[in-house]
């Protein structure tokens, strides 16, 4: 079974899609209740992850194939746990 969860951007994600972003569970007290309580859990989950734990890891055009026009842009983003980059 495959699921996803959006919540509302957080202040990283937000200027590159405005609109919502997945919800990101970077924790094991936050896995267990994911993968095995009821579902009525899971909203409890839905919420965006701290701008402090993100940052941009790559911004600019598509350069993977893509059925995407080329010039679409986008930005990469990925959990950040602090520290140097």
């Amino acid at each position: 079974m495959f699921s996803f969860l959006t919540c509302g951007a957080n202040g990283v994600v937000g200027p590159i899609h405005a609109k919502a972003m997945p919800v990101l569970l970077s924790t094991p007290e936050e896995w267990s209740p994911w993968l095995a309580a009821p579902t009525e859990i899971a909203p409890e989950l839905q919420r965006p992850l701290p701008d402090a734990q993100m940052r941009i890891v790559a911004r600019g055009a598509r350069r993977d194939p893509s059925s995407l026009p080329s010039e679409v842009r986008l930005a990469a983003v990925a959990p950040f746990k602090g520290g140097k980059e």
